[in-house]
């Protein structure tokens, strides 16, 4: 099977009775296969310096001394020839064919066929392939290959590309739900714009958030967990800021439209309570009442106060799915997404090109 750039990557989950597997080769135009890999049952025939541009791994060992140039080995005209092995953990990697001896693959317990969906996958990324990244365990095990293969930057560099395919809006909703898991990977794929919106899926909702919930999920990434808590101190005084700039705005204010905006506020207030950890109906969900207190207020006598109300329900995250806005009845309907970019901290060292 030719996988181009139109085609989607299809592993077969078996072959003809007693008949090896066909292989999937990966085409780029001016490019040849000349590495064949063996994963498992499932060959692969892919150009050599694909994986070299994209792969430190491959750039360093392909043409490395003692596995340099196999076209003896019974896989016809490839330079290089890499097969299966599986280690005394139970993990397997590739290795070149000159450097081992042991084809044994039976100690290897788990789906033989996921592995090698899930290495086409890899494959799919290093040629920019559309790849079909079902949830954020699929996606683990392709930082999994990619950290392995010394490959993470241009899966990081796919992120965009996976997260607009059939999977990818599920993959968001399981960060948005679990925004510690999405940290922690996105710290090490080292994804700015993914670790940024999940610090501010981490700091929410504005009642309950997540990072309290799920604090020992980053009990082992010290330098996560101090971005996530200083980006939640900063965000509280923002919002107390934007309630400053609401008081000075109403201080100008006529008699008649202080009362008129007291009057839309308790209304607006009543309908945003919430339970309290002590009482029922006695806290606020101030995304909601802010959203409530934007929608209500009239938009000529009260344009200030909207446009500073409007600046609090700005979502400001990089990867999205709600339909609904913040404040709105909806995944967001309490949450503050608004944050500027600059302030939220990266837990590497951003001159680094390579890692």
């Amino acid at each position: 099977m030719d996988i181009d750039t139109d085609t989607s990557i299809i592993v077969p989950r078996t072959s003809a009775q007693d008949q090896p597997k066909s292989p999937i080769i990966f085409v780029m135009p001016g490019f040849e296969p000349d590495a064949h890999l063996q994963v498992f049952d499932q060959p692969f025939h892919v150009a050599s310096i694909m994986l070299k541009i994209h792969s430190a791994f491959f750039r360093k060992f392909l043409d490395s001394a003692d596995k340099a140039d196999c076209r003896e080995n019974s896989n016809g005209p490839f330079k290089y020839n890499w097969v299966t092995k599986v280690d005394e953990d139970g993990t397997w990697s590739l290795m070149s064919s000159r450097a081992t001896l042991d084809t044994n693959l039976t100690t290897f317990t788990r789906d033989t066929y996921t592995e090698e969906a899930s290495f086409a996958g890899f494959l799919g990324v290093i040629y920019g392939r559309e790849v079909l990244v079902k949830d954020k365990e699929a996606l683990k095990t392709l930082v999994k290959f990619a950290d392995y293969y010394c490959a993470l930057p241009v899966l990081s560099n796919s992120l965009y590309r996976i997260f607009a395919g059939r999977g990818g809006h599920w993959i968001i909703r399981q960060f948005i739900d679990s925004p510690c898991d999405g940290l922690v990977l996105a710290a090490k794929l080292r994804n700015a714009e993914l670790f940024r919106d999940c610090v501010m899926y981490a700091i929410n909702s504005w009642t309950d958030p997540h990072y309290h919930t799920y604090r020992k999920h980053l009990a082992t990434h010290p330098k996560i967990e101090e971005i996530v808590n200083q980006t939640w101190s900063r965000h509280c005084l923002e919002v107390c800021s934007y309630q400053d700039h609401i008081l000075i705005a109403l201080s100008s204010a006529s008699s008649q439209e202080e009362k008129e905006y007291h009057e839309v506020a308790r209304s607006c207030r009543k309908s945003c309570l919430i339970d309290s950890i002590l009482e029922p109906g006695a806290d606020i969900s101030w995304p909601r009442y802010v959203r409530k207190l934007y929608d209500t207020l009239d938009k000529d006598r009260f344009a200030e106060i909207r446009e500073i109300l409007g600046h609090m329900l700005v979502e400001d995250v990089t990867f999205s799915i709600s339909d609904t806005q913040v404040g709105e009845e909806g995944m967001f309907e309490d949450y503050f997404l608004f944050f500027n970019p600059d302030l939220i901290g990266l837990p590497w060292d951003r001159n680094e090109k390579d890692w």
